[in-house]
């Protein structure tokens, strides 16, 4: 199960922060969610595989794609109706952390982003994935 928190962490990491607070609040979500995890016995793994190109990217990155799997791969390896209120509270803000990627991408003008850094993140973006 928690593999899916690793290899979530691994690809966040491949990503530029857009934002000053961005990559602290992901990172304590996080690590909440691995400290959480330890009381619960996993379901079957599911989906080990990165996943394939989504036919919707509901305006994620391909990178914040992987992330955000991996994030959806870890809730359903937990027992259903016996995971906490505080594991689903630190899942979702991972999620919103996500979230709030797309609204500096798609809205600058009103959720600010670290200067330059978008434009970073969009070249990064096309290193990773678009030079394969």
């Amino acid at each position: 199960m928690k593999i899916y928190l690793e290899r979530a962490a691994a690809n966040y990491a491949k990503m530029v922060p857009t934002h000053p607070m961005e990559k602290q609040e992901f990172s304590e979500a996080l690590e909440a969610c691995r400290e959480l995890t330890d009381q619960f016995e996993p379901t079957a793994l599911k989906d080990l595989e990165a996943p394939g190109e989504p036919a919707k990217n509901g305006g994620l990155t391909r990178s914040e794609q992987l992330v955000s799997q991996d994030l959806v791969n870890f809730w359903n390896c937990l027992p259903q109706g016996g995971h906490s209120a505080a594991v689903a509270t630190a899942v979702h803000h991972c999620q919103s952390a996500l979230q709030s990627r797309i609204l500096r991408r798609d809205y600058p003008n009103y959720w600010m982003s670290t200067p330059g850094s978008l434009q970073q993140d969009a070249q990064n973006e096309a290193l990773l994935f678009h030079a394969r």
